[in-house]
């Protein structure tokens, strides 16, 4: 044998026995790591399980979360998070470059995208979105606190498959231009034709839409408009709804504080929807409005079930005669009954709306500002336990549930 040949011969046996090492290393990691035994469908739903939730307000730090920080552990983990399409489902688009954000909608293949803008995206983020609209199923967009950029984008021609919507933060508070904001708002719901859900928390632009516009969402079933952090707090404007056609909403809550009686009237009659859950001016600008002008709404909603309601407290009186009455045709399949006050009702009165409701009110709630919370005489306690004993749920309290009962 040639030294050429002994040599190639020793070069071979120091690779076998590196591969070998290689291959028994693999076998201990494998057996050290339980991920590495596991079937891909099991360890793609265990990495799936790590993700985090949808963010609120503030985007989670990329690095440490999922599905990049399994990108850092070592192959084997990363191989099953780039074999996992879901994984990559939920993007935060602002939060990545834009040489990231094609990879991370590549790596998402034809899984339905999550999508959340911490800031209003301009035409270029939009942009990386073509092609993908699709398959958007959720859309968050929270505008910006600083700069207060009016523009949304250039919108995509339409999310065919988006069915939630929310935005967040468009107020205006005296920091720049928002008079386009509106239009636009409506112009990104004219092309979401099987949207289901819709939030819009803390947006109050000013009222700048053509004339004579009007969506129909024949597929939305639950709309809030307000801020719902807090019970007295409303901040945004429903005079979106003079734009909107909504035929199956069930779960409307707005505040009250954009909109006149004679437009949400209006609103009513043309969407005629099977409304079940109102959440009712949770603002202080809805104390404002008269119990003829609360009456006239709540009568054109016979089918609703849920009603959570902060008047003041000639209304709230004037509301409680009328569900007393007995039949009352104020909302006859009333089970939920939540009220929020600033100066307390009449007891008797309210106990008196109990008493005739006992048969179908399953919960009712009074709450007020822990300063304002007024306690039940005695005799009207004891009326009160004996309506908890048979059975519905009863609560008097502050905001904070702390009761008073």
């Amino acid at each position: 044998m040639s030294d050429i040949d002994e040599l190639q011969a020793r070069i071979d046996a120091i690779s076998a026995d590196i591969d070998n090492q290689e291959h028994r290393s693999a076998l201990l990691n494998s057996m050290r790591d339980p991920m590495e035994r596991l079937p891909l469908e099991l360890s793609s739903e265990i990495f799936l399980q790590c993700r985090p939730p949808p963010p609120h307000r503030s985007p989670p730090p990329l690095a440490h979360t999922a599905p990049m920080v399994f990108m850092a552990v070592c192959n084997a983990w990363s191989l099953i998070a780039l074999s996992t399409p879901a994984l990559w489902g939920a993007v935060p688009a602002d939060c990545l470059s834009s040489e990231l954000l094609k990879l991370w909608l590549e790596r998402a293949g034809k899984h339905p995208l999550s999508v959340y803008f911490h800031r209003p995206p301009d035409d270029a983020v939009f942009g990386a979105f073509e092609g993908y609209a699709g398959q958007l199923k959720h859309l968050q967009i929270c505008g910006d606190p600083v700069t207060r950029r009016k523009s949304l984008g250039s919108l995509p021609p339409c999310f065919p498959s988006l069915e939630t919507l929310t935005l967040r933060d468009f107020a205006d508070r005296g920091h720049g231009d928002v008079s386009g904001w509106l239009s636009k708002i409506v112009e990104l719901l004219s092309r979401t034709p099987n949207l289901i859900e819709c939030t819009f928390d803390s947006v109050n632009p000013y009222d700048w839409v053509a004339a004579g516009t009007n969506v129909v969402l024949p597929n939305l079933t639950c709309l809030k408009i307000g801020t719902m952090t807090a019970l007295h707090e409303g901040s945004g404007s429903d005079r979106i709804l003079r734009y909107l056609t909504l035929p199956a909403l069930q779960t409307l809550s707005c505040t009250f504080d954009g909109i006149s009686t004679a437009d949400f009237l209006l609103f009513w009659r043309r969407s005629a929807p099977p409304l079940r859950k109102l959440v009712f001016g949770r603002s202080r600008a809805a104390q404002l409005f008269t119990f003829r002008e609360l009456s006239e709404c709540l009568h054109a909603m016979p089918s609703l079930v849920h009603l959570e309601v902060s008047a003041g407290p000639t209304v709230l009186n004037d509301l409680f005669a009328a569900l007393a009455e007995t039949p009352s045709a104020l909302l006859p399949h009333l089970q939920n009954l939540q009220i929020y006050y600033w100066y307390p009702p009449s007891y008797q009165m309210l106990l008196r709306v109990l008493l005739n409701r006992r048969t179908t009110l399953t919960y009712f709630e009074l709450t007020a500002p822990s300063d304002r919370v007024s306690k039940p005489d005695p005799h009207i306690c004891d009326k009160l336990q004996q309506l908890l004993a048979g059975g519905m749920d009863i609560f008097i309290g502050d905001e904070e549930g702390n009761p008073a009962f």
